[in-house]
């Protein structure tokens, strides 16, 4: 036999069976035995059948079964099977001796919940005879009978080589539906012989296919056969045994079935595809059965002992898994009869001594858990994982063990496999544990390999993208490196360059962001290249236009890529890099321009406006680009037209005085007739005006900064500009006369200012100051003290200007001091008259001839108050403001209306100061005048 590993993953224990009084049941004569989910049948050649189950409520550990015993037959029973799929049990016997009365006895099972009585067990259907017909199936010696799980097909084949098929036969006719009728027929073995001697029929099998139809497998001698029962019957193979049949068995985990021949093989047959695979045995077998992935065989020894009673039989019990063969469980035992499954485990009937007295074995399959435990001490890790996924373990529990083979292979060296055994572990393993400790190692494929387990599990971050990535470049620097370089990396590892566009066929669409935030790590690493390579696989025109002008400066490589791309990222690529590749090619980012413009939709936008701040250096290039005339609707190309016409006109020629430069060629009177109309025509709102304003200011243009001052209302502005040393009073710069004179009507400091100019002024003046006193006397726009002040700035001013100034004002405050002198003496008389009447007052006495209070019309009382308005009060008709009540009320009520009359000249007072430009100048101007007097 072959040399096979050895587990102990069975554990045998004597089963003891009790009657209901507790007594231990003997069994006679057994010729058959079946076994279900809760039952346990034993069928006794003299027609008893004895139920077994376990005690409800038994724990695991228990082996005791109780027994329930039931007379099925009189004379004689043969055959027992348990129909698991629809509860019922089939019994094949005869109550007379003749073979004519064999029959099928059919009964209900109920399970042990369901029942209240043991009596309960068991319901009888009914009762159909094994040869209903004795012209077509001849009542000849039965060699075996094989009935489906669901009882619909009954096969029996008789010593002669005949084969009769029963369908839809056992159950009554009410349980079949109208298309299944009862069905029976009949076949020869010999007419599928062949001519070949192919023995006696030892054992059949019956399996339900897909196509709900059956495959009947017959057991010879010395073939194998496989029948396809559909509506006609054919031949699906036939196989020569090459020794002699000893045993078989059904297969129902894997849908095969089994034999044992003589020369120690036990082959496994598919029902339609023959002979799969076979297993070596130690020597003759004499019992087969399967149970889950097992075979259970059983193997006579004698021992040399001089009785027959004595001899043993080794019991083995092998795995038939594939990739998995071990044996489980090898023990002698008393000869076996029968193995059987029944209530989850293995029994095994045997007989002992010289009464062939029956023993029953339970061989009790270890827990999963503890055979795993087993195979992981084994280091037998993949046999773990495929028995606990036979035993349809949880998943954590098949990943905790991929977690502890993966972690014993990174131990020993194997760092593939121990990745591929971290992929399956699943959410046993942290990814940042695993990560960690693949990162030290100087071979980056088995970082990749998880990483990119990690991603088609959709549990990857940016964060891991780009660590892939990182791990990619290390390995693409190490296979673009130099030969000797290359030399030392492992000749099996993948291509870089394989590797990278599986990954970004696979998930380029779906991980763009943590691909670029990768390409921004490996060019900050010096992984340029990599990421060049990257970005153009990516399709990432953005980012390759970026690597190529930053990291490798090839501007042409970047112009010619820009020139096959859609217009967003060609401009994308100039507003950023503008600058550098204007330096290279002005021409061609000309080009790129004007393709943006011509392909943009006509609308009210420019798409020079875009571009305009990128090239605000490059004077030259700005004018050939948008140009020095054209529309001008947005502020931006207005600002930078106006910008580039100073320029011109500060540079070629001097600002204001239309003269051309020292070669002729610059026409600088045209160019500021440009610049005036270009002012005139798109000033219109304030932001222009103020943009038109700075820039007139930087580049000293007196003309339009002027101009642009009055139209923001900034009218001190052209007195500051003219009070600069450069400036002209009486050029054809600016007129400050009529500026003020033209402005200065609510604005009065500009005269203050005016006049300050023309006085301090080198050049002659005297008729500005002659005219500008002469206006401000005439509309008396500054007091005489403020214009004093003036005037006396300049000590070296001549007396002639301001001679009919002063002439005037001196007249005009003789007139006021003669007009405040009458005033004087008219106060003295006024006076001089009050102050009579009052001494007239205060020595006169005045009659009352009241008689009743002026306010409650009663008799006046002593003590009473008598005002010289005439009216008198009793003392307690007045208030404490000891007034006279009805004179008092007038007098509010004339007050009220006084203060009303205040109160609204005050309203106008400040309405009018509201309305003056500056007020903080009127109240100076108004306080100066006052102060003079």
């Amino acid at each position: 036999m072959e040399a096979y590993r050895r587990f102990h993953f069975f554990d045998k224990k004597l089963v003891q069976v009790h009657a209901k009084d507790d007594n231990q049941v003997k069994f006679e004569s057994v010729v058959d035995t079946a076994g279900s989910e809760a039952f346990l049948w034993i069928l006794e050649s003299f027609g008893r059948i004895h139920v077994l189950h376990k005690p409800l409520g038994a724990d695991y550990a228990s082996n005791v079964l109780k027994c329930h015993s039931f007379k099925i037959f009189e004379n004689e029973a043969i055959r027992v099977f348990s129909c698991s799929k629809i509860a019922s049990l089939v019994v094949v016997g005869k109550d007379e001796e003749s073979n004519h009365m064999l029959k099928f006895n059919i009964y209900g099972v109920k399970q042990r919940s369901a029942f209240e009585k043991p009596d309960e067990i068991l319901q009888f259907v009914q009762s159909v005879s094994l040869f209903p017909k004795a012209d077509d199936f001849p009542p000849d010696p039965v060699e075996s009978i094989a009935v489906s799980a669901c009882a619909t097909v009954a096969v029996v084949a008789t010593s002669n080589g005949s084969v009769y098929i029963y369908r839809n036969y056992l159950l009554p006719s009410g349980d079949y539906s109208n298309s299944q009728k009862s069905n029976l027929c009949k076949l020869n073995i010999n007419d599928y012989s062949n001519n070949r001697k192919l023995g006696a029929i030892r054992c059949l099998y019956l399996k339900k296919l897909f196509d709900d139809s059956f495959a009947l497998a017959l057991c010879l001698e010395n073939a194998v056969l496989s029948i396809r029962l559909g509506s006609e019957s054919s031949l699906s193979y036939t196989h020569l045994l090459e020794s002699r049949y000893e045993a078989s068995c059904d297969i129902d985990s894997n849908g095969c079935f089994a034999t044992a021949q003589s020369d120690g093989y036990i082959n496994i047959y598919d029902y339609e595809n023959g002979l799969v695979s076979n297993v070596r045995t130690s020597g003759s077998c004499s019992s087969l059965c399967s149970y889950k992935g097992y075979i259970a065989s059983a193997s006579l020894e004698n021992n040399n002992m001089l009785e027959n009673s004595y001899t043993t039989t080794q019991v083995m019990i092998r795995s038939i898994i594939p990739d998995m063969e071990f044996l489980a469980h090898s023990q002698y035992i008393p000869v076996v009869f029968k193995f059987d499954k029944a209530m989850g485990s293995l029994y095994v009937l045997t007989r002992y001594g010289a009464n062939n007295a029956m023993i029953i074995f339970e061989l009790r399959e270890k827990g999963v858990h503890e055979r795993i435990q087993v195979l992981i001490r084994k280091r037998m890790f993949q046999w773990a994982i495929n028995m606990a996924t036979l035993e349809r373990c949880p998943i954590a529990e098949r990943e905790e063990i991929h977690k502890i083979h993966a972690a014993w292979l990174y131990e020993h060296g194997d760092y593939n496999g121990s990745i591929e055994a971290y992929c399956k572990a699943g959410l046993s393993v942290e990814p940042a544990f695993v990560i960690d400790r693949f990162m030290c190692l100087n071979s980056k494929i088995p970082l990749y390999k998880y990483l990119l387990h990690i991603h088609r599990q959709s549990m990857a971050t940016n964060e891991h993208t780009v660590l892939l990535m990182r791990a990619l470049q290390s390995l693409f620097r190490l296979q673009s490196g130099s030969d000797v370089t290359r030399s030392v990396t492992n000749d099996e590892e993948p291509d870089c360059q394989t590797l990278l566009s599986g990954f970004l066929d696979e998930f380029g669409g779906s991980h763009k962001d943590g691909i670029r935030d990768a390409l921004y790590e490996c060019r900050s690493s010096g992984g340029s290249e990599f990421a060049r390579l990257v970005a153009l696989a990516q399709h990432d025109h953005d980012e390759y236009i970026n690597i190529l002008v930053e990291d490798f400066q090839d501007y042409k490589g970047a112009l010619e890529h820009l020139r096959s791309v859609d217009n967003n990222v060609i401009c994308n690529a100039i507003l950023k890099h503008g600058r550098r590749l204007v330096k290279y090619d002005p021409q061609g980012i000309m080009m790129l321009i004007h393709q943006i413009c011509d392909s943009a939709p006509q609308t009210d936008g420019n798409v020079h406006d875009a571009f305009v701040p990128v090239f605000a250096m490059e004077d030259k290039f700005l004018g050939d680009m948008i140009g020095l005339e054209g529309s001008n609707n947005h502020l931006l190309i207005f600002s930078t037209r106006l910008h580039l016409m100073l320029d011109q006109l500060a540079n070629n020629g001097r600002i204001g005085d239309g003269q051309p430069n020292a070669s002729g060629t610059f026409d600088a009177e045209m160019m500021e007739n440009r610049l005036w109309k270009l002012l005139n025509a798109n000033t219109q709102l304030t932001e222009y005006q103020l943009i038109a304003l700075i820039l007139c200011l930087v580049y000293n243009y007196q003309r339009g900064a002027n101009a642009m001052a009055i139209k923001m209302g900034y009218y001190h502005l052209p007195l500051v500009l003219a009070g600069m040393p450069d400036s002209s009073i009486k050029g054809k710069k600016f007129d400050l006369f009529n500026h003020t004179l033209s402005y200065g009507y609510n604005e009065p400091t500009l005269w203050v200012g005016m006049l300050s100019l023309i006085i301090r002024s080198s050049e002659e003046t005297s008729e500005l100051v002659q005219n500008a006193l002469q206006h401000i006397q005439n509309h008396q726009l500054l007091s005489f003290p403020s214009v004093l002040s003036i005037l006396m700035k300049n000590p070296t001013m001549k007396f002639a200007p301001a001679k009919e100034y002063l002439r005037n004002e001196f007249s005009k405050i003789s007139e006021a001091i003669n007009d405040y002198r009458k005033d004087i003496a008219q106060d003295k008389i006024e006076y001089a008259q009050m102050n009579s009447e009052l001494q007239r007052l205060q020595h006169s006495y005045f009659v009352v001839n009241n008689t009743n209070c002026s306010r409650c019309e009663l008799s006046l009382e002593v003590p009473s108050l008598h005002f010289y308005c005439h009216h008198s009060f009793h003392s307690y008709c007045i208030g404490p403001e000891n007034v006279c009540p009805k004179c008092s009320v007038r007098i509010q009520e004339d007050g009220s209306k006084q203060g009303n009359q205040e109160s609204g000249e005050q309203d106008s007072f400040f309405k009018f100061l509201r309305g003056a430009t500056d007020p903080f100048v009127y109240m100076t101007q108004q306080i100066e005048r006052f102060s003079l007097y």
